[in-house]
């Protein structure tokens, strides 16, 4: 339960306390006794929370020594890492190692592709797709990941046609749709979600993953009147019933949106109401108080970090946040 509540990037630091504690435990077990996977899956979860800290320096170290040379795990981590440290030759030469020893891997494709994406080495990312598709064609996992990486390379013809392949292919499937939208939100592929949202209308399914996905453009930007516009049309539209998290992120967002464009001492009370019975993660707090201390509502950024140190006292950013809202009060 304690790594249910940790594990998921929301408490890095719990979650790396959690894993001294029980790394020592289990090594302390019988071999036969020792659970099948699990010292595997808190070294995953300890590397995960350095991630998150964030800490890729520690990270990559943490990977190399918690995992054999040729394990999967290891080389996946290895090449994000690297990528995330900026030292892409490196990780093209990783992941293309990975391919030649384990040429019918998907795992070792993605990550070929990711690296080559990364070093804009775009024929080289092609390539690795083809592979990728030619081993795993059948799912469109494999399809939006490939769509993720044409965005990234900005070829905005080759996503089209990865687009108008999984609807081809997976369109009849209404789960496909939010993870979708998600791809495209990230791209902030306005456009590709004007032609989904067409697409929808015209199956008859509910259009809440373009809304969704057009909200978190909207944070991302800090454009709050379009915040709220989004807000208004996730609550008045059909469709699934929202997750708590979902509830509480759309509440959040309709509250910040008002604070940053209102001044009145009531807007900004109410959000710092709704924050407090509806605290949600870590991240969350950080996209608030970023978008606090650039409308310039440091009283009300000086609330939030109040109610997210009691939740996440040893948080870096938490404790760095406190220092940036004293300069500035």
């Amino acid at each position: 339960m304690a790594f249910a509540l940790a594990a998921d990037a929301a408490r890095p630091d719990d979650c790396l306390e959690l894993c001294r504690f029980a790394e020592p435990s289990l090594a302390t077990l019988p071999a036969p006794e020792r659970p099948s996977g699990d010292a595997e899956w808190i070294s995953a979860q300890y590397i995960e929370a350095l991630i998150a800290e964030p800490e890729p320096e520690s990270a990559l170290r943490a990977a190399r020594g918690r995992f054999a040379p040729d394990s999967p795990v290891r080389r996946d981590y290895e090449i994000r890492l690297l990528i995330l440290l900026e030292r892409r030759s490196e990780a093209v030469d990783q992941a293309a190692r990975w391919t030649s020893d384990s040429p019918k891997d998907p795992s070792a494709w993605r990550a070929l592709a990711r690296a080559r994406v990364a070093a804009r080495d775009f024929a080289g990312a092609a390539h690795a797709l083809s592979a990728l598709r030619a081993l795993d064609d059948s799912k469109s996992e494999s399809s939006l990941f490939a769509l993720a990486r044409h965005y990234e390379a900005q070829r905005p013809d080759a996503a089209r046609a990865v687009i108008a392949d999984i609807l081809l292919r997976h369109g009849a499937n209404p789960a496909l749709y939010p993870a979708l939208a998600s791809v495209m939100a990230n791209a902030k592929a306005e456009a590709d979600l004007a032609r989904l949202e067409t697409e929808l209308l015209g199956l008859g399914y509910p259009r809440q993953p373009v809304f969704w996905a057009r909200l978190e453009i909207a944070v991302q930007a800090h454009d709050w009147p379009d915040v709220l516009r989004q807000v208004a049309l996730l609550r008045t539209s059909p469709g699934a019933r929202f997750t708590d998290t979902q509830s509480a992120w759309l509440g959040t967002t309709g509250h910040l949106a008002l604070a940053c464009l209102d001044g009145g001492s009531g807007v900004q009370a109410s959000l710092l109401e709704f924050i407090s019975d509806h605290p949600g993660n870590l991240r969350h707090f950080r996209r608030v108080l970023v978008a606090l201390l650039e409308a310039r509502k440091i009283d009300t950024a000086a609330g939030v970090l109040t109610l997210a140190g009691g939740l996440y006292p040893d948080s870096r950013g938490i404790i760095a946040s406190r220092a940036t809202i004293a300069a500035r009060q």
